[in-house]
């Protein structure tokens, strides 16, 4: 297998991964790989006017956040980063808010 395969199969699982994010957490949303910026797959996706890079797509999904507690950790990152604050990643926010 050449590198361009493993290119292939790495891209395809970030699409499988954020096509189960978008279904758990945006009921209606149809996933479309264009909505990568700048079809960068596995960068920043925008969803329903959300903006998530593939790290927090994952975390939200490995630490299994419910709808709720996934856009209050949202509102509360973005909120912390427009005052310039430090934010608790998304492994510690929900042992935090238990």
């Amino acid at each position: 297998m050449n590198y361009k395969q493993e290119i292939e199969i790495h891209e395809a699982s970030i699409e499988r991964l954020t096509i189960v994010f978008a279904s758990k957490y945006f009921k209606h949303y149809v996933y479309d790989n264009t909505d990568w910026v700048g079809n960068e797959i596995g960068g920043v996706i925008c969803i329903n006017d959300y903006w998530f890079n593939f790290d927090d797509i994952l975390g939200y999904l490995k630490h299994k956040y419910s709808a709720k507690k996934m856009f209050e950790h949202y509102d509360y990152a973005l909120d912390r980063k427009e005052k310039g604050k430090t934010v608790v990643n998304i492994k510690n926010y929900k042992k935090l808010k238990k």
